[in-house]
């Protein structure tokens, strides 16, 4: 596989930069596809749980790594340590608290088990600090005996200071002296006296200046003390070895727990990297499918990091029917970014990382990826351009199954026309035929055939509307647009003219047809855009309607609330007025109040923590009012009243108060398969039907979605919703649809007089 040309090697660099630690970064440029697809799995629950703590702005450097093989191999070999490792030890020490504190804030069973794994740095940083300073010093008060020899060190010096300052400022001494100051020469103090009279003066030479006019001589007189300080210096030296020997032995006994920790810091580093890429590819995660390849809104990650770039997203579907495409379209009109997209979606997704495409995405686990992108001219084998990509087709040749993927750039491009959409159409349908998914581009007009419905080979076109656009165009092939290309680069006029008298009648007249054809394949993207357009609006309005219908319950429960609390306070009045006995009249008062007063709050409030903890344990669907959309309860409370929940494949810390139980549907499953809706439910006497029967999934729930909304506005009870025998994909759709539906009260599927392929659903 050529991942240099799939843009593997610079996607890797910029997961690389993401890394605080050498070691993450070099296992980084190191990841290879995993063998099986459960490992992949794993490590996407893993980077799940980092993309937590990412959101969190949870994000610990862990750079004290690099220095850590230095440290912990003299300490396997039981040397005693410098002062300048251990405070590598103590920022790795660091390090290691500041991982445990953020891991802590994720409930993931990756960070819960990587805080397990981190040892209990407390003593060791306890040890460190009684010995070393924070600037890096030995503290004079690291033991009894280092404290006294300290405190004699410095009586000492200040002795053999003042004997020295009386020498200085002697009378005697004035004309010795080449400067009035004194100095340290060899652990020794002394005084400096001018060349020629140190014989005038009892004492030791040390040392002299460079020009010879000073000499340094030690006076007799604090010979002895020198003499004192010096051992109390070597005392010193003595006792902070043998200190440091200990901390030593000590942190010997701790290599066990230093490997442990080094290792999921290391995994922490790495998760982080992966994790902040996907943000910042906006990547998400993904089903492995190996029957279908959906790629929904496909991106290429660099270009998503050029945020000055506007990059159009692209969907891709495969299945086992049809599983090969053939991508044509302009020069410069996206076919190899899209090619490349795809081709690193699949990498990534093999090597257990999130991809820049659409959360609701499915890839199959692809053992092998055969890439033939880009010139591939090897002059050491002595193969020509041409010769090389036919060398990498014919190992493609080798591929069989749903869980391998060929992508090929321009096949055959390099060669005579004719011949070479010969072999190019050889190749495919022996692709074809191994039942292997496939992305192939080319400019090759044999290829831009409407091949047969039968066949697993689909066109897909690169849209150009005057310039390209980007955009994929499934079903219809694609023009190359040469002459159109060279006018808009700036090709002369008189070359342009030439080149269009060169065209045969018949290419002529065919590309006149095609400009026809252009056209309306022009106004059809538009009406697809402003359905696009509208359906977008539709769907913000529909959010906006049940934000404010969610607001307006709660200002309705609040009110009855405030009004069953004001009755009950003017019942409490009234009895004591007139001294009746509560217990006994209590009930008949409540009944001649108001029917508002006599209402409860709606069976969605909960009203503290310990209700909430009742109603939503973990595990429990709930609805989360601030996001407007639905959650699973991940955990129990923590002392600020959050609950994590997941929403979205995003893990987030919600506050009990903006949570409520979400309503759910009929279980179908519990109903008798024999038994009849009209004996299980009453039929209302309005309903509607809808027939779902020859659409799509997509067709058939943006159908139910219009017809549903005007069935609520127009008060029907019930709807007939029939699908017949269709597919198990239409089913699915229609009934994960009723299942979320807020307009749904209940649904069931049964058997009707008519036959099998209906649903009912009993409007709210």
């Amino acid at each position: 596989m050529d991942l240099e040309n799939l843009d593997w090697d610079k996607t890797l660099s910029r997961i690389q930069s993401l890394a605080t630690s050498n070691f993450a970064r070099t296992e980084i440029q190191n990841t290879r596809p995993h063998e099986r697809q459960e490992q992949a799995t794993q490590q996407l629950e893993e980077i799940k749980d980092a993309l937590e703590l990412v959101t969190l702005g949870q994000r610990p450097s862990v750079d004290s790594l690099n220095n850590f093989n230095s440290w912990y191999d003299r300490l396997t070999k039981k040397a005693v340590l410098k002062i300048s490792e251990i405070l590598d030890v103590k920022r790795f020490c660091f390090d290691s608290v500041s991982v445990q504190r953020a891991l802590g804030q994720s409930s993931g069973p990756w960070a819960k088990k990587s805080y397990r794994e981190i040892m209990d740095s407390k003593k060791i940083l306890s040890a460190i600090d009684q010995l070393i300073t924070p600037e890096g010093e030995i503290r004079s008060d690291a033991s009894e005996t280092l404290f006294g020899l300290f405190n004699e060190k410095k009586q000492l010096e200040k002795n053999i200071r003042m004997t020295l300052d009386k020498l200085v400022k002697s009378h005697q001494m004035e004309s010795l002296l080449q400067d009035k100051y004194v100095t340290n020469r060899e652990g020794r103090w002394v005084l400096p006296i001018r060349s020629g009279k140190q014989h005038d003066i009892e004492g030791i030479i040390h040392d002299s200046s460079q020009t010879k006019q000073t000499v340094f001589m030690e006076p007799q007189e604090i010979i002895p003390i020198n003499n004192k300080l010096r051992e109390v210096e070597f005392g010193i030296e003595k006792e902070v070895q043998k200190l440091l020997t200990q901390l030593s032995q000590f942190l010997s006994s701790n290599t066990v727990d230093f490997d442990t920790t080094f290792k999921v810091l290391l995994n922490f580093d790495i998760r982080m990297a992966q994790a902040s890429f996907a943000k910042k590819i906006d990547g998400h995660f993904f089903k492995f499918n190996n029957d279908s390849f959906s790629l929904m809104d496909v991106r290429h990650p660099l270009l998503v990091l050029q945020e000055q770039v506007k990059v159009v997203p692209n969907t891709v579907r495969f299945d086992k029917n049809k599983r090969i495409l053939i991508l044509t379209g302009p020069n410069a009109g996206g076919k190899t970014v899209l090619l490349k997209a795809i081709g690193l979606c699949a990498h990534l997704a093999r090597c257990g990382l999130p991809i820049p495409a659409g959360k609701d995405s499915e890839i199959p686990f692809f053992s092998k990826i055969y890439v033939a992108i880009g010139d591939t001219q090897n002059v050491d084998q002595h193969l020509s351009t041409f010769a090389s990509h036919l060398k990498t087709l014919t190992e493609a040749t080798k591929a069989h199954g749903s869980d391998q993927l060929i992508l090929v750039d321009e096949i055959c491009g390099s060669t005579d026309p004719e011949e070479g959409a010969a072999l190019s159409k050889a190749f495919i349908d022996h692709y074809a035929d191994q039942g292997v998914f496939g992305i192939i581009t080319s400019h090759l007009g044999p290829l831009k055939q409407i091949w047969a419905e039968s066949s697993p080979i689909v066109c897909g076109s690169m849209e150009y509307d005057k310039n390209p656009t980007y955009k994929l165009f499934l079903g219809i092939h694609g023009r190359s647009f040469a002459i159109k290309t060279a006018k808009n680069v700036g090709v002369p006029e008189s070359i342009i003219e030439k080149a269009l008298s060169y065209l045969s009648p018949e290419t002529r007249k065919k590309e006149g047809q095609l400009d026809e054809i252009e056209t309306y394949k022009t106004q059809l993207l538009e009406v697809r855009e402003k359905l696009a357009h509208e359906l977008q609006i539709a769907e913000e309005n529909k959010e906006k309607h049940m934000r404010l219908l969610h607001r307006l319950e709660s200002e309705k429960t609040a009110i009855l609330q405030k009004s069953v609390e004001r009755a009950e306070k003017r019942i409490e009045k009234i009895i004591e007025e007139m001294k009746l006995e509560k217990s006994a009249n209590l009930n008949k008062l409540r009944a001649e109040l108001p029917q508002i007063v006599k209402s409860t709050p709606s069976e969605d409030t909960i009203s503290d923590e310990k209700e909430f903890a009742e109603k939503l344990p973990p595990g429990s669907t709930c609805f989360i009012l601030s996001l407007n959309q639905d959650g699973i309860i991940q955990g129990v409370l923590n002392n600020k009243g959050e609950v994590p929940v997941l929403s979205k494949s995003m893990r987030i810390q919600v506050h009990w108060k903006d949570i409520i139980p979400k309503k759910q549907p009929t279980n179908s499953a519990a109903i008798s398969a024999n038994s009849r809706l009209s004996e299980a439910v009453p039929l209302p006497k309005e309903e509607l039907e809808i027939d779902l029967r020859g659409l799509n999934a997509d067709e058939a729930v943006t159908k139910l979605e219009r017809i549903l909304d005007k069935a609520v506005r127009d008060q029907l009870d019930k709807v007939k919703i029939i699908h017949g025998h269709g597919t198990n994909v239409l089913k699915k759709s229609i009934r994960s649809y009723l299942s979320r539906s807020l307009y749904i009260q209940k649904w069931q599927v049964g058997t009707d007089l008519e036959g099998d392929g209906v649903t009912w659903a009993i409007l709210t």
